[in-house]
């Protein structure tokens, strides 16, 4: 799994198989769904993943990986990864939104979170 850090460089969640994002918990938070639109378990469309980073609502960054490419934000530091967690069973998936107008992207991080 991969490690999703916020604007401090703290990693809040996990990409995890089959594009879910999980808590450092283990905790199934949303899906990565078909065209790096991204959704919680209720079908709420919550942002946009694209080249390892998510951007919210507000064309900010709400979220990145190491391996993010063409990120509009310089990322903090971070140190070693967390270990992942256990993984339980997948949830039903929800049926989604239906995404709205991606906003162009700003070079600011999202007031948005995991």
């Amino acid at each position: 799994m991969t490690p999703i850090y916020d604007s401090r460089g703290y990693a809040t969640a996990f990409v995890a198989p089959r594009g879910h994002i999980v808590s450092r918990t283990g905790r199934f938070l949303a899906r990565i769904t078909r065209g790096g639109n991204v959704h919680d378990l209720k079908g709420r469309h919550i942002g946009w993943w694209r080249d390892g980073h998510m951007k919210g609502h507000d064309g900010g960054v709400a979220g990145w990986t190491r391996e993010a490419r063409a990120l509009p934000v310089t990322p903090p530091i971070v140190g070693d990864p967390p270990l992942a967690p256990g993984l339980g069973l997948s949830p039903t998936p929800a049926i989604n939104d239906t995404p709205p107008i991606r906003p162009e992207s700003k070079f600011a991080w999202s007031r948005y979170s995991l």
